[in-house]
Parts: C-alpha cells; sequence; structure tokens
C-alpha cells in the first residue's frame, strides 16, 4: 500500500513539482536519519517506503524531457547500429551466437559460408521501404520476417506497430 500512496501523491502533486519535491526531500531525510546507524547498506534498495518509491517517480517525472529530447535518439540510434551490425553475418537462432558480436562469449565458434541478398520490403498498406534490406541465405524465417519489420516500420512509434505474430510474409 505504501508504493500507491507514493504513485497518488505523484499524480495529485504533479502540476506542483517544488511542492512535491519538498515533500519528498522531507522523507527522504527522515528515511536517511532513521535508517543510517541501523543498516545504511541497505538504504535506498528496495522502494519498501513512501519516499523510496516517491523518489522513483520523482526521477522519472524530472528525467522524462531529457530523456526524450537528449539521451533517447542518441541511444536509440547506438542500440539500432548494433543490432544491423550483428545482423550483417550469420546469428544462430537458438544459441544468439552471431559472427559480429559484441561480446567475446557469444561470437560464433565455426566459419558458416552465407551469401548476402538485397530484398524491397513491402508493408501491408502497399507501402515499399526505400532502401533494399539485407537478408542472408543462412537466416531463419523468423530472422527474415524481423529485418522486414524493422525495415517497414523503423519510423513508427513501437506503440503504433503492429504486433511481429500478425505479419505474414
Amino acid at each position: 500500500h505504501r508504493c500507491e500512496v507514493a504513485s497518488y501523491l505523484t499524480i495529485a502533486l504533479y502540476s506542483d513539482f517544488s511542492y512535491l519535491s519538498k515533500i519528498l526531500f522531507t522523507l527522504l531525510d527522515k528515511l536517511i536519519l532513521n535508517d543510517i546507524n541501523k543498516t545504511p547498506k541497505l538504504l535506498l534498495r528496495a522502494t519498501k517506503s513512501v519516499a523510496e518509491k516517491l523518489l522513483t517517480n520523482w526521477l522519472s517525472l524530472a528525467l522524462y524531457d531529457y530523456l526524450c529530447t537528449m539521451t533517447g535518439p542518441p541511444l536509440y540510434d547506438l542500440c539500432y547500429k548494433i543490432l544491423v551490425t550483428v545482423e550483417l553475418g550469420p546469428l544462430d537462432f537458438v544459441t544468439h551466437q552471431a559472427r559480429f558480436a559484441l561480446s567475446q562469449d557469444k561470437i560464433l565458434s565455426e566459419e558458416v559460408d552465407y551469401e548476402k541478398l538485397e530484398v524491397q520490403a513491402e508493408g501491408p498498406d502497399g507501402t515499399r521501404s526505400k532502401n533494399p534490406v539485407l537478408l542472408l541465405d543462412c537466416d531463419t524465417i523468423t530472422q527474415v520476417k524481423g529485418k522486414l519489420y524493422r525495415d517497414i516500420y523503423r519510423h513508427q512509434p513501437y506503440s503504433q506497430q503492429p504486433p511481429l505474430e500478425t505479419l505474414s510474409l
């Protein structure tokens, strides 16, 4: 119930963020003073108190604009480019080992011969992708479907994309 109280408090005081901050700092001061002598290492590790959950909510609200405008797009680009780089070579669907992997543990141990194929992706509504999609002749149907899906819906918000399972080749 403590987490619910913190969530309701956040919703109620969202419009007055400075007052929410004052309440949070007061609750954190009391929490720190009570727990500093008992278990200082466990302080803020679990959201068992209203102050800890309120801190989580407060940080989410305070950092939301920054994450959306400054950090989000470069982080998305980095993740997308890593995904594309990993998919340039063979990727074992079962073990998730790849020829081009970030981790030494996930690099394919054997050499796999493959050919690159370029195809044009077309969405259900008939829209075609601008660039050809690079596929490998050793890709599974699920991998091909995922690559085509990502290319078709790359510029659409995730919340507006249809589920991958609903599409067919």
